[in-house]
């Protein structure tokens, strides 16, 4: 649970929300309803008391009806719905509390990691430390990112306080791929790797992959994380060809939409 809260930590950070309310070990994320990592009730690992019978005895600090009910008025009081993200972090009673609320479980994903080797950056691929407007008007352009949601993703991003890698693909002199690396405690997480549809199947993502990890390894880091859903299989293969491997598995929990 170390590991996961460390991954987890890192990952926040690195795609971090506009705001944050922390409650009894669980951080709830908003940012505008951009992404569901980013407007989320997410655990950070569990909060214990020590019981007054036993000096050995330790309980949940807060049970999960009482996570619950916070978060729905929290989100409920920001005009979105109460979206669940649950890792291992989570605990035993979240996933089936949830199902019985009523929550569907939705978008299965996998945190992956490999080492760092000598990982070769590809010519085609440019890196700038910073995103600039082409960069965001790009990556925004490739992902379909909602005129409505352009300006949370754009702050997003340059909200990001570590050390970042905005990488571009380029084809023939056009921008065709774009991708984000971010840097902390000895890992390098990537983010927004996305290949403009007129470009895909060139090979475009393995080289951004690639690229993105040449400059985590450049700058100190062994290891490398992403996060993935799992049903993008074409995803999970060019991820598992360049070595990344299942870390732990995270799902969503989310009541039907009305």
């Amino acid at each position: 649970m170390t590991d996961v809260l460390a991954w987890e930590e890192r990952g926040f950070n690195a795609w971090p929300a506009p705001r944050n309310v922390y409650f009894g070990g669980w951080v709830f994320r908003l940012a505008g309803g951009y992404t569901k990592r980013a407007n989320s009730a997410n655990a950070l690992g569990a909060r214990h008391e020590l019981r007054a019978d036993s000096i050995n005895a330790w309980t949940p600090a807060r049970d999960f009806a009482e996570i619950m009910a916070e978060a729905e008025r929290f989100y409920a009081a920001n005009g979105q719905p109460a979206i669940f993200r649950l890792t291992p972090l989570a605990g035993a009673d979240a996933d089936p509390a949830l199902a019985a609320a009523g929550y569907a479980a939705i978008d299965p994903s996998t945190v992956m990691t490999a080492a760092l080797g000598a990982a070769a950056a590809s010519p085609c691929v440019r890196i700038e430390p910073g995103a600039t407007p082409a960069w965001l008007n790009g990556v925004a352009a490739a992902q379909g990112v909602a005129p409505s949601h352009r300006r949370v993703h754009d702050c997003i991003v340059q909200a990001i306080a570590l050390p970042g890698a905005f990488a571009t693909a380029y084809v023939g002199g056009q921008a065709a791929g774009f991708g984000l690396g971010v840097g902390e405690r000895g890992a390098v997480g990537l983010f927004d790797i996305v290949v403009r549809p007129e470009f895909r199947g060139q090979g475009l993502g393995r080289a951004l992959t690639r690229a993105l990890m040449a400059w985590g390894r450049n700058g100190g880091a062994q290891t490398v994380y992403l996060q993935v859903n799992d049903a993008n299989a074409i995803a999970r293969a060019l991820y598992e060809s360049l070595g990344f491997r299942a870390a732990y598995a995270y799902h969503y929990r989310r009541r039907a939409l009305t």
